[in-house]
Parts: C-alpha cells; structure tokens; sequence
C-alpha cells in the first residue's frame, strides 16, 4: 500500500514539472508572449510638479506647456529639454510607450472647461485630451489621463493646458506624469 502511494506521488510530482516546463516554454521570448513587457529595454521617465505652480492661458483653444519645476527621476531613455518644455525619448529603437498623468489644478474663473492635452513632437494628440469643467474659481480639481503613442530616438512628449474661455491663470497643485514601455 505504502508503495503505491509513493508511486502516486511521484508521478503527480512529475505530471507537476511537464506542466510547469509546457507553461514556461509557451511563455518564453522566442514565442513573443511576454507577460509583462521586454526585461531587456529598460524605458520609462517619471516626473513630478515639485511645487505649486501657476500658467497664463491668454487665448481660448491654445495649448500652453504647464510651467513649473518638475523633478524628473528615474528617467532611463529619456532626457529633459527645457527649452520646449518637453521630454524627449532618446532610446535607440522605437517602442510603443503609455503616458499616464494625473492632475490637481484650480482656475481664475469660474465654468471653465480646462483640459490637458499630449502632445507629441508638437502635435496635439487626438486620443489624449481629458477635460475636466471647473464650475467654481479658486477650488480644486483632480483627474488624470492615458494616451498610448510610438516614439522614435529625438522624438518628443509634453502636456499642455487648453482652455474654453480667454484670460483664464491655472493654479497647479499636483503634477504627475510616467512615461513607460507598453510593448515592444
């Protein structure tokens, strides 16, 4: 009896290894079914508004670069130019990345549509405006937003306000912005 048992054991174990080597195996690189993204780029920038900071929008529908001193660590592949303000990918193959931010801001006004909005080399990203209506002046709001974007080496991310209404000064309490690998 005691035998048998071990017999059953060890084969169970065994039937265990086969099943774990089959799922190891289906999930390797060579198969591309990476699980969570490519350990072998390291890619990513993190930045944050280090303190509360103020931008003018003059005209209504015009993107401005949200002013403020970020702090922007870790940043592996990219750099900080600012002189734009933007950051800038510098990796050497394309990569498909997501940029992910979050917001606490104010208006001057009130009902004020305020949105932010990606913009990449420049160029307003459709897909990446997330407004947010501000109904009262002088009180705070919060949310954030998610673009997904390939970027090439010099290629270049920066988030800008856009306003419905002229004349219209942003308070910015809270900043965050994480540009990572989404897939290679």
């Amino acid at each position: 009896m005691q035998d048998s048992k071990n017999k059953l054991f060890l084969f169970s174990g065994l039937i265990i290894v086969i099943i774990l080597i089959a799922i190891v195996s289906f999930f390797s690189e060579s198969n591309n079914y990476l699980l969570v993204g490519d350990d072998t780029v390291d890619t990513g920038v993190f930045a944050n508004l280090i303190n509360e900071s103020y931008t003018f929008l003059n005209d209504s529908g015009t993107n401005y670069a949200v002013q403020g001193l970020f702090n922007n660590s870790p940043t592996d592949n990219f750099y900080v130019d600012n002189s734009i303000p933007a950051i800038v990918y510098n990796g050497s193959e394309p990569i498909m990345t997501i940029v992910h931010w979050s917001v606490q801001a104010s208006s001057s006004v009130p009902g004020v549509n305020l949105g932010v909005k990606i913009v990449y080399n420049g160029e307003p990203c459709d897909r990446g405006l997330l407004d947010n209506y501000m109904k009262f002046a002088n009180q705070f709001y919060s949310w954030s937003g998610i673009s997904v974007s390939e970027l090439e080496q010099g290629d270049t991310v920066q988030i800008d306000y856009v306003a419905d209404r002229n004349n219209v000064n942003i308070t910015t309490r809270n900043f965050v912005v994480s540009i990572n690998s989404f897939y290679r």
